[in-house]
């Protein structure tokens, strides 16, 4: 998420109700526990609140940029979204990161390189974004699912070359023939 510090010309407000459109039976004890404002992702009353935009629904910032590693679209209405913004100093400044979608994350070292027969060497298939809940991108490891690891370890072998004299270490200590058993 990119950040750019922005006055704003119609700054985002959250609507004040004034007594008079309450109704007259609300007591103070109801009308207090109205204005508390709790996110709609954690579930939680935060002050730290970010609008997504163009959309405008309200979450507290941590959550929505947690989100917005994972997707581009607002977690409510499922509206593309631009921009985060943030409150920084009253309703006239605020910081904006902008929202790119999501990409899969590429480990360093590995790209195109050139084959024995000196052909560029293809990168395995990368999996596309899914659209399942967020229990399945906790199954992933370093943004990428294990069939995508398994198909870069295929291609790839020389990039585990710098972890092996210590898998080697582990298992003659371990005296484990079971390698997977390794924590």
């Amino acid at each position: 998420l990119a950040e750019r510090n922005t006055t704003a010309a119609a700054p985002v407000k959250e609507s004040n109700l004034s007594s008079s459109v309450l109704p007259a039976r609300c007591s103070e004890k109801t009308m207090a526990a109205e204005e508390a404002w709790i996110c709609s992702i954690c579930r939680e009353a935060r002050g730290d609140i970010a609008y997504a935009i163009p959309c405008k629904h309200v979450f507290c910032l941590g959550c929505i940029q947690r989100w917005a590693r994972l997707r581009d679209s607002c977690p409510l209405c499922r509206t593309a979204m631009e921009t985060i913004r943030v409150s920084v100093r009253g309703d006239n400044e605020y910081v904006e990161c902008i929202v790119s979608p999501p990409a899969v994350p590429v480990p360093v070292g590995f790209g195109p390189t050139t084959g024995p027969s000196g052909t560029a060497a293809s990168a395995p298939p990368s999996a596309p974004p899914s659209p399942e809940p967020m229990a399945a991108e906790q199954e992933r490891v370093g943004g990428l699912l294990p069939e995508v690891w398994a198909a870069l370890f295929r291609e790839r072998r020389d990039i585990l070359d710098p972890v092996l004299p210590w898998l080697e270490q582990e298992l003659r200590r371990n005296g484990e023939l079971r390698w997977w058993k390794i924590s």
